[in-house]
């Protein structure tokens, strides 16, 4: 059974054989491996930036459709961080998901600037069908960070366990 949930389920009480939790470190009595780092590019279709522009600077984005992830309440407050400089910004716009491929697909279709993850956005940035807003601005909002998976220990020596362990790793580990 695979549960799909974006709240801080708590792996121990709620009996959960397996977890991957976006976070700084595993929670204390569970066992972490790292799979990869989760990063946010800052996004827009070429029409919308055609027929709007692009901002030049995060508090621009006060005047642009933007589109919203709404798995979190910071969704309509993105901030961004540039070297010592960092802002927080209330965003709106037209379209908002909780789901980031619904996302990207409403970025695609010209609907607005977005915060996308970054694995998500890569292929549409290479194929020139999204443009970087504001690439020398990090985004710094929650959902980001290292992906970790995560058991019980008491757990580790289920052979089912073992083997979904080292398939995810195969699959998901990229650390850089």
């Amino acid at each position: 059974q695979f549960l799909f949930d974006n709240s801080e389920l708590n792996i121990i009480s709620n009996e959960i054989d397996l977890g991957i939790r976006i976070t700084d470190s595993p929670p204390l009595g569970l066992i972490g491996r790292k799979l990869f780092n989760v990063g946010y590019t800052l996004c827009a279709s070429p029409d919308y930036i055609a027929e709007y522009g692009i901002p030049l600077h995060p508090t621009e984005l006060a005047e642009h459709s933007c589109i919203v992830m709404a798995d979190n309440l910071e969704g309509e407050k993105w901030a961004f961080v540039n070297g010592d400089d960092s802002v927080q910004i209330s965003v709106r716009g037209r379209y908002c998901s909780n789901d980031s491929e619904a996302v990207l697909e409403a970025t695609l279709s010209d609907l607005g600037i977005a915060c996308v993850p970054s694995a998500i956005a890569e292929q549409a940035l290479r194929d020139k069908r999204l443009y970087s807003v504001l690439p020398h601005w990090r985004y710094s909002g929650a959902s980001q960070g290292m992906a970790w998976l995560l058991y019980q220990p008491n757990r580790h020596g289920s052979q089912k366990l073992k083997v979904m362990v080292d398939y995810l790793l195969s699959k998901l580990y990229c650390i850089s």
